[in-house]
């Protein structure tokens, strides 16, 4: 478990020691833990003690965020404010460049390691259902959902060509039912 990538991965290192340790220790032998009285001793070192010293985690750090419509300048403000409080967030359209450009915009303010981007279209449920399982594989799981994608066509309803109106259900409509 970390709150970000790099402290993700971390753990996942240590984990994958403490495994060998064991197998290899039963090997030889058998596997004993530190007693009881030696606990303390191990879990309050000085490192350790350091981070008793830190402040209060911000609202969000260990929660992640998958938006919709990213690539906006909604999305971008939301983006924005969900990083600033903690979250990890994936940040999806199904414009590459528009993605990308906010993208670059947010790994300039907060690095790299919380956020990610994905390109997909709401409208197709297996590209949604692969996004998800994406995400929850990447990150392990997905907190919060943003469904902020939508497509607003101008001009009179009237003279809607029937493709565009099923574009824009499909966006606006299916896009939000995910």
């Amino acid at each position: 478990m970390g709150f970000t990538r790099k402290a993700a991965q971390i753990a996942a290192d240590i984990a994958e020691h403490a495994i060998q340790a064991k197998l290899l220790a039963m090997t030889l032998g058998k596997y004993v833990p530190i007693s009881d009285s030696h606990i303390f001793d191990m879990e309050y070192w000085s490192l350790q003690q350091k981070k008793l010293g830190r402040t209060s985690p911000d609202l969000l750090q260990g929660q992640v965020a998958l938006i919709t419509g990213g690539g906006g300048a909604i999305g971008l403000g939301i983006a924005d404010r969900l990083l600033a409080h903690g979250a990890a967030v994936v940040i999806s359209d199904i414009d590459e460049t528009r993605l990308q450009r906010v993208f670059s915009v947010l790994a300039a303010r907060y690095g790299e390691d919380r956020l990610e981007k994905s390109c997909f279209d709401v409208a197709d449920y297996a590209a949604v259902e692969q996004a998800f399982a994406e995400t929850g594989r990447r990150l392990g799981g997905l907190d919060l959902l943003v469904p902020n994608a939508g497509n607003c066509p101008r001009g009179k309803i009237e003279d809607l060509d029937p493709v565009r109106l099923d574009q824009v259900m499909a966006v606006n409509l299916k896009g939000t039912l995910m």
